[in-house]
Formats: structure tokens, C-alpha cells, sequence
């Protein structure tokens, strides 16, 4: 994957250009704003790019807003690369488009992780445009053969707009997806953290959303080394946190901030979208997970992980129902329809199906319920 390296000097050009090398990639150069603008909108330009704020002809703030004005279907990943420090200017940054901030001159090992953390981005990003371009591609041959898809024209319409109406809520679910990496950085970047940090993650939220119509489980996890929590504290209520309490709440108020923002994009497209564990915070790293990490994103020491978890909706009979399995839909007795003795998004313990089993005796034991398994990490972390 090529990246770019846009500066004036050709000191910092070179230097820039030989870490990048022993990453074994692929480097394009420019010495103006112009010429780096003319790298990033060409059809086979680079996808990550290290853009000097200060360059003739063309700013790199002016560089970055020409990018994203260009609406491009793959966004590259912009790092704006200066000597300011001040936190008007990341602000500045932040709201022209850039994804990160790089100060001078540039450490090794924090230019490798910036850089790195843009790759996994754009890699994400081309794993989704596979898709999309895959459900695009099934459309338009709904389109070609959907009047002669059964003898029956109108019910041959019928079933295409069924196909074609999943199909296009599908498209629209991927583009929220894509979102995310946004999001997190809009939210953290309101904390005015944008900096690096070589500290150790002492604190972790969690978070779990399932989408019932996708078959998915998405647990959600956010880290963060203490300090940097105590300065969200102090920026979010100008007070300092008081305790370790007081952290725990702020790095749950973060990840749920983030992950709302995501849910209502979901439902917004009429995807239903359910939270079974809300956010909980506690002292400690993130446990491992058996689960590879279906998106990994850092910002300014911050680090969201998100682990995509089969789990498959199924009708049960309650007789047959366990532990550990989520309700897709509220469990209503068939004798009592307004009765609604556990609702959708629960997840079922022992002592629930004790209780529930007296709604459920005789002929209503086989009633069918729709539930999901629970992810092995939520079942461990909740």
C-alpha cells in the first residue's frame, strides 16, 4: 500500500520516507500542498498520507478540507504532520478532516503506530467496499432479470422488491459500519486528547450490541491508561476525579457516547438493534479473546476494539431454553398476549426461567422463542 509523504523540506521528506521504508512500504513524495492534493484524488493515489501543515501553494489544512470536499469512495487516512502544539490547532485539524495528528519531529516508534492504525483503517474500509460492491453488483442483476424471475409477473415483482429492499438495508448498514472509525475519533478528539501515549491501559469498559436481522454480536471494548481518564474528567465536569469511581463512570460515558451515535445511524436505517449488557467499566487490561478483533482503532491513547461474534438467531421451544442466550423478541405467555414477563435484549439466568416457567406449564412449555447465544466474552466479562 503506498503512502504519501508531503513536505517542503527534503531533509524531512527523506527521514519520513526511510522509517516508512522499514515498514516495507511504498512511498510517493511532494514538495507542495498542490502536488500532494494531486497524489490523493488520482485514481491509483495513496490511501495513508503524512501532510506538513506548512507547504507553498497550498496548506496541508487546505489539502485535507479539498480531500474530503471530493467525497472519494474510499477515504484516505490524513495525518497532519507539524510543530504546533497548541490545542486550538489539533481542533483546527480535526475539524478540516483530518484522522490524526503527528507533532515534530517524529518519534519511530509513534510514527509506526499512527501509520499502522492507518492501514488497519483503509484495510477495513476495502473489506466493506468488497461487500458493497458485491450487493451492488447483485441489484443491478435484479434489475435485469427481476421481471423474469417467475411466471407469475406480479409475484415475481413482489419477491424481487423483497430481495431488493434487504439487499439495499444491507448496502446502508455497511455505510454506517464504515462510520465508526469517525465517530471514535470525533468523540475522543472533543476530549482535546489527540497525543500520543506510551502508557499502559489501566482501565476498560465493555459494551455488547446485536443486530438480530445480520446475525451478529458485537462486543465493544475501550481502554485507557488512567491519566488520560482523570484529564477527560477534569475536561468533561472541570472538576478532578475524586476517586477511581469516578474514571470507571467517565471511560463508560465514552464508549457509550460513541456507541450511540453508531446505534442510531443502525436504526435510523430501520435495523434493529439491541444492547443486552450496558457499558461497565473496571480497573485491569482487556482480557484476550479467543475471537480475532474485527477492528482495532487508537486515538490519542485510547484504543476501541470490536469483536464480531457469530451467533445465530433461533426459534426455541422454552422448554429447551438455557442459560446464557439472549431474547430477540419479549416472552409473552400465549394465554396472556399483554403480558410481557421478560423483555427483548434479556439475557437469561437460571432464576429468570424459574420464575418465567410458571407462565409457561402444559402445552405453552413449547412455545417457540427467538433468542441469540451470548458471546463467550460477554459471558466471561459481563
Amino acid at each position: 500500500m503506498k503512502v504519501l509523504v508531503a513536505d517542503d523540506n527534503a531533509s524531512q521528506r527523506r527521514l519520513l520516507t526511510g522509517l516508512l521504508a522499514q515498514l516495507e512500504l511504498e512511498t510517493v513524495e511532494a514538495a507542495t500542498g498542490a502536488e500532494a492534493l494531486d497524489h490523493l484524488l488520482r485514481a491509483d493515489g495513496p490511501y495513508v498520507a503524512l501532510i506538513d501543515w506548512e507547504m507553498p501553494e497550498m496548506s496541508g489544512v487546505e489539502v485535507v478540507q479539498k480531500v474530503r470536499a471530493a467525497k472519494l469512495e474510499l477515504r484516505p487516512h490524513l495525518l497532519l504532520v507539524t510543530a504546533r502544539t497548541d490545542r486550538a490547532d489539533v481542533v483546527e485539524a480535526l475539524r478540516a478532516g483530518a484522522d490524526d495528528y503527528l507533532t515534530k519531529p517524529a518519534h519511530p516508534a509513534e510514527l509506526r503506530a499512527r501509520v499502522e492504525v492507518g492501514l488497519r483503517n483503509v484495510k477495513l474500509q476495502q473489506e466493506l467496499q468488497v461487500r458493497i460492491t458485491e450487493l451492488r453488483d447483485t441489484l443491478r442483476r435484479l434489475d435485469v432479470v427481476g421481471a423474469l424471475a417467475a411466471q407469475d409477473p406480479a409475484k415475481g415483482a413482489a419477491e424481487r422488491a423483497a430481495v431488493e429492499g434487504a439487499l439495499r438495508t444491507e448496502l446502508a448498514a455497511l455505510d454506517a459500519t464504515r462510520a465508526l472509525p469517525e465517530r471514535f475519533a470525533s468523540v475522543v478528539g472533543n476530549l482535546g486528547q489527540s497525543g500520543p501515549s506510551t502508557q499502559r491501559p489501566e482501565l476498560w469498559a465493555h459494551v455488547s450490541l446485536v443486530v438480530p436481522k445480520f446475525d451478529a454480536w458485537l462486543d465493544v471494548t475501550l481502554a485507557v491508561p488512567r491519566s488520560l481518564a482523570a484529564a477527560a474528567v477534569k475536561q468533561l465536569s472541570g472538576q478532578p476525579a475524586q476517586n477511581d469511581q469516578a474514571l470507571l463512570d467517565c471511560t463508560s460515558d465514552v464508549l457509550t457516547l460513541v456507541m450511540r451515535g453508531f446505534q442510531n445511524q443502525l436504526e435510523g436505517l430501520g435495523i434493529e438493534v439491541l444492547k443486552p449488557l450496558q457499558a461497565r467499566a473496571q480497573v485491569g487490561v482487556v482480557p484476550a479473546s479467543e475471537v480475532p478483533h474485527r477492528l482495532v482503532l487508537s486515538w490519542g491513547g485510547w484504543t476501541l476494539q470490536v469483536l464480531d461474534a457469530p451467533s445465530q438467531l433461533r426459534e426455541t421451544p422454552f422448554v429447551e431454553l438455557m442459560p446464557n442466550t439472549m431474547l430477540v423478541r419479549s416472552l409473552t405467555p400465549p394465554a396472556l398476549k399483554d403480558v410481557e414477563v421478560l423483555a427483548r435484549g434479556t439475557i437469561l439466568k437460571p432464576s429468570y426461567l424459574t420464575r418465567a416457567g410458571s407462565f409457561f406449564r402444559g402445552d405453552a412449555a413449547m412455545t417457540e422463542v427467538a433468542v441469540m447465544p451470548v458471546s463467550r466474552f460477554a459471558q466471561d466479562h459481563r
